[in-house]
């Protein structure tokens, strides 16, 4: 492949990158309501994993704004009643008037437009994947920090092998609990009720025996860190927003990991940024994929190979900080702006894209207190113009993507 390209590409994706991740676009949390607001910090991180369980095929208003808050009410009663998490969920949720409808989350308290919130996954696994994640932290103090905290000796527990690191272990302990042979058609807590609580007892009998073996966590840890199930979409993501500079929740999880008292585990979040930039992996959903499809022409076509690419690029040049594989995840905000909406003519990504015309730089206005239009545009960003490293304010000199516009053909 050639490797300018790839270079070229990333910078503009660095680029987008940190203005996604800027301090003014990450003060506040998607998840609004009083509840919330209340919760401690590793109660907060809690709702986060519990919401971002379902955030799969869903408009982000809805998985945030809607289920983001039912969850906080639900974390709220399970803190108090760790021993009633079925009923509790069951209280939360009906059922479906649909036969084999997932069941439908419903706030207690909470209203939007004077009406009791309700919110409804789109797969019955995510029921299954809730229910199980709540029953499997009750050992450890219901809390998801306390959980990672009390296996630190696995997390820093690396080898020389490729694919390990902290952060990689940190996500499988996460996937084992509550993605690991998540069945599928289960659907209501109601209706399925008896068969999730076998199903759940069944594989907490088998996460007991796992994580009392540190043998055998280390070979099935292997064993993931070398197929599909490592770049599971929702666990990288949720993962992401923990651990990444200027996150949100990555104060809460710092606080978190204090109350826990664990200085390596706190030492190593906030001193070892490096290491976890360049260990996060890029989320595998279809319009990550799509998106390299498109630049790249089936050279890359899975979070797997970029990682290859980048780990071929790292013998050539060090990329410090600037550049890492889980930059291209652009399925939450640049390709829903851009290429599902077929932005071609506006592309940062093509020659002679009219997307310069919007650059404050490249019209002359020189002062950094602006809103930059470039990335409100282009994925809706909230950022302050900041020309250095704006790969936007000299033009495009090449098409670095395929373009998204559909071209209709006449038959031969």
């Amino acid at each position: 492949m050639n490797q300018t390209k790839l270079l070229k590409v990333w910078e503009i994706i660095s680029w987008f990158d940190g203005v996604r991740w800027n301090e003014e676009e990450m003060k506040s949390t998607l998840i609004p309501g009083r509840i919330y607001e209340n919760l401690g910090d590793s109660q907060k991180i809690l709702v986060h994993w519990l919401t971002y369980i379902t955030d799969q095929q869903r408009p982000y208003q809805d998985v945030w704004m809607k289920g983001g808050p039912v969850f906080a009410e639900i974390v709220l009663d399970y803190a108090n009643k760790p021993d009633s998490r079925f009923t509790i969920l069951k209280g939360f949720t009906n059922p479906s008037d649909k036969r084999d409808g997932v069941d439908v989350f419903t706030s207690k308290t909470q209203q939007i437009d004077g009406r009791n919130i309700k919110y409804t996954p789109r797969f019955g696994m995510h029921i299954l994947s809730i229910s199980r994640t709540l029953h499997l932290l009750k050992p450890f103090q219901c809390d998801l920090v306390h959980y990672l905290s009390k296996h630190w000796e696995f997390i820093k527990n690396v080898k020389q092998n490729k694919g390990d690191n902290r952060v990689s272990r940190i996500a499988f302990l996460l996937y084992l609990l509550t993605y690991k042979d998540a069945k599928q058609g289960l659907v209501s807590l109601h209706r399925d009720g008896k068969k999730i609580e076998r199903e759940i007892e069944r594989f907490g009998t088998e996460f007991e025996k796992l994580l009392g073996r540190m043998d055998e966590l280390e070979n099935h840890f292997y064993r993931w860190s070398k197929g599909r199930d490592r770049y599971h979409k929702r666990l990288w993501a949720a993962l992401r927003d923990y651990l990444k500079p200027n996150s949100f929740f990555r104060g809460h999880l710092i606080k978190a990991v204090e109350d826990v008292k664990n200085e390596e585990f706190k030492t190593f979040i906030k001193n070892e940024e490096e290491e976890i930039l360049e260990s996060l992996e890029l989320p595998g959903d279809i319009w990550n994929l799509r998106f390299i499809e498109k630049i790249f022409k089936g050279q890359i076509e899975s979070p797997k190979e970029l990682r290859e690419k980048y780990e071929r690029l790292g013998c050539l040049l060090h990329f410090g900080k600037r550049f890492f594989p889980e930059q291209f995840d652009v399925s939450f905000s640049f390709s829903p702006s851009m290429c599902d909406e077929i932005m071609e003519d506006y592309c940062p990504f093509r020659v002679g894209s009219q997307i310069r015309k919007f650059c404050l730089h490249s019209m002359g206005i020189q002062k950094t207190n602006n809103l930059c239009p470039v990335a409100m545009i282009t994925c809706g960003y909230r950022y302050y113009c900041r020309p250095e490293g704006c790969p936007i304010k000299d033009g495009i000199k090449e098409n670095l993507c395929s373009g998204c516009s559909i071209k209709i053909g006449i038959a031969s």
